[in-house]
């Protein structure tokens, strides 16, 4: 679900990198369709600076949103060690209105948060950055309409009708160190991460189950969504050269996480009643080690081939914990599975602007235990205990280009991606 993701704050933000698909030799799983990596911008030894911003704008039929950010950049030893700091906050305007419950733009939101950035250049063959960040989100209600199935609105396009009330709240914490020493023929990097996730929200299921329970008023389900991830890479890549350039490396992620869900229940009179219908909860937890290498060949000034490789084993172990009418426990269940992804292309430079290439790769996603509920009716299962991996086989040529003043590129690009299922 879209709302379970990081959206990041983007202020202080140096760029956004949006790499297609699939990216499985370096990033490993999960990119079959690509990724969008953000980068922040890099403390300064060298000069103190001070960026900020503020802005305000108003909604047609909602509230007014705001936004203020600032951004300090201090020298704390010249040419050795710098500081950056940032902190943002934003609010936006609500547009929706609940009808049943007589409020309106509930679906406004605030989300704040902050980074400090510590750079060390002891030598000019080693830095040392050391990050943290921290976001919280806050939304008040669900940003949705009721449609009917001809897809007309049941009020109107901004209304709804929800008889409980839709709140999310999501924390999110990252910190990381980057380690980097140039031997000069090649440079070997280090990368660490540890970063934590806590979502919880409620929906309104009222439409959804009233009309099979009676007995009750209202039917929401509560959520609450953790995740403790840590993260280790360590890769050695060679200078550009003329003839040929390389990249090895290997990877280890540990990831913990568990899903709480329970069902919040009203009687006819609006009053809080024991919950006998749904309860759960699935602590998982997933692990994987990975080895790669890519190689260029630069056979020519214009001409260059490349191929990739990654090995991977990973591991995973899934509990559910279930109680009600609609939900059972299931027993623990444990997986592993190796995998092995590749990557092959050619590019020919047309000119300093304009490049064709063919590419081949290959992508995977992980399979796992899977969410078991029950049929209300028969009382059993209605989904398989586990589902299989993701993988896939993509092609593509194509001819990119840019403009003299590099201000507008182009893309032309044939692509055929093959799923197909382990």
């Amino acid at each position: 679900m879209l709302f379970r993701s990081l959206d990041v704050g983007l202020f202080d933000i140096d760029r956004i990198e949006v790499l297609r698909g699939p990216q499985g030799t370096l990033y490993g799983a999960s990119t079959m369709g690509g990724l969008i990596k953000y980068v922040s911008r890099l403390p300064d030894s060298t000069r103190l600076s001070f960026d900020g911003q503020f802005g305000v704008s108003s909604t047609r039929d909602g509230g007014v949103s705001y936004n203020t950010a600032a951004a300090l950049n201090a020298p704390i030893v010249a040419d050795a060690i710098a500081l950056r700091a940032s902190a943002f906050y934003s609010h936006d305007g609500g547009y929706f209105d609940n009808l049943a419950l007589g409020k309106d733009d509930v679906n406004e939101s605030g989300v704040y948060g902050g980074r400090a950035d510590l750079l060390l250049t002891p030598t000019d063959a080693l830095s040392v950055r050391l990050t943290a960040f921290l976001q919280n989100i806050s939304r008040d209600g669900m940003a949705a309409a009721d449609y009917t199935l001809a897809g007309e609105p049941e009020d109107g396009d901004l209304d709804q009708r929800r008889l409980l009330d839709e709140p999310l709240d999501q924390r999110f914490r990252l910190v990381s160190g980057v380690v980097n020493y140039d031997f000069e023929p090649a440079t070997l990097t280090s990368v660490s991460s540890y970063q934590t996730s806590r979502t919880h929200f409620l929906f309104d299921f009222s439409r959804r189950f009233v009309p099979f329970f009676t007995s009750y008023g209202a039917i929401g389900l509560e959520q609450e969504v953790s995740t403790d991830k840590f993260v280790q890479e360590v890769r050695l890549a060679s200078q550009r050269a003329d003839t040929l350039e390389w990249v090895i490396g290997a990877f280890y992620t540990h990831e913990s996480s568990d899903n709480r869900q329970q069902f919040v229940l009203r009687d006819v009179a609006g009053q809080q009643t024991a919950n006998i219908l749904y309860d759960f909860s699935a602590p998982t937890r997933f692990e994987e080690a990975a080895a790669f290498g890519n190689l260029t060949w630069h056979l020519t000034g214009k001409l260059d081939v490349s191929g990739g490789m990654r090995y991977a084993h990973n591991k995973q172990e899934f509990t559910q914990f279930g109680s009600g009418l609609l939900i059972g426990s299931t027993p623990t269940r444990r997986s592993s599975e190796d995998v092995s992804t590749f990557l092959a292309n050619a590019r020919y430079h047309l000119s300093d602007q304009s490049t064709a290439y063919v590419r081949y790769a290959t992508g995977y996603r992980p399979g796992g235990p899977n969410f078991v509920a029950n049929d209300p009716t028969t009382g059993l299962p209605i989904a398989p205990e586990t589902f299989d991996a993701d993988r896939l086989k993509s092609y593509e040529a194509g001819i990119k280009a840019e403009t003299l003043d590099r201000r507008d590129r182009k893309s032309t690009r044939l692509n055929s991606s093959h799923p197909y299922r382990s």
